[in-house]
């Protein structure tokens, strides 16, 4: 009796289909740029830390504070990857969506992607501290033409707290680019224990960068 019950378990056991994992919930937005719009998805346990002012629905160029700046951050946040509560962060993922203005003292016409690969690698070389090490590419996001760059200071024994920075670069219009980035920053905590925390942030990483799209915009009737 005892051994048909065992048979029994296992037979029933073979045919239970593994648990699958739960898809993360997702919270949609849209931002309003000239002629486009750029949409993209933020996991829950990211998006309810959102505050009111950290994405704008409606971007304009003519913006006071834009036009004096030459950017504007649109989208933007950092979620922090805990260990235990008495040991702080051990280190964080920040993802934004910046609209930039080409500068006139830099060449390349950054309305094609080709143009504005020429750009940001002239643009990038004046960036305090990011002038080397950085690797140019361009890409397919999602089916999107684009720069990408990459400058990565995990593995090195003299930084004190490694990043590694992704940015995406798509053209706009003549005078303007879309930069969406992402940032795996390790704290004090963190350092040497990348394998706890480090793959999750990889993986938010690319669930986001997933849901990304820049769509154009119809042009309002006159």
């Amino acid at each position: 009796m005892f051994k048909k019950v065992v048979l029994i378990i296992v037979l029933w056991c073979a045919n239970v289909p593994p648990l699958q994992a739960k898809a993360p919930m997702m919270k949609h937005y849209a931002i309003n740029l000239p002629g486009y719009v750029v949409r993209f998805s933020l996991p829950s346990e990211i998006a309810r830390k959102l505050g009111p002012r950290e994405i704008e629905e409606q971007f304009t160029p003519d913006d006071v504070s834009f036009r004096k700046n030459g950017f504007r951050l649109v989208a933007g946040t950092s979620y922090d990857l805990r260990g235990p509560f008495w040991g702080g962060a051990y280190g964080s993922l920040e993802f934004h969506c910046m609209v930039q203005q080409k500068l006139p003292q830099f060449s390349g016409n950054v309305e094609t992607v080709e143009g504005l690969e020429s750009y940001v690698r002239q643009w990038n070389s004046t960036i305090e501290g990011r002038a080397t090490g950085c690797v140019f590419s361009r890409v397919s996001l999602n089916g999107m033409a684009a720069v990408r760059r990459e400058w990565n200071r995990f593995g090195d024994p003299k930084t004190r707290e490694p990043d590694c920075l992704e940015i995406f670069s798509l053209p706009l219009n003549d005078e303007l680019f879309l930069d969406v980035g992402f940032t795996i920053m390790a704290w004090e905590a963190g350092r040497g224990k990348e394998h706890k925390w480090k793959p999750k942030a990889e993986a938010l990483r690319e669930l986001i960068k997933s849901t990304i799209l820049l769509e154009t915009r119809a042009a309002p009737p006159h």
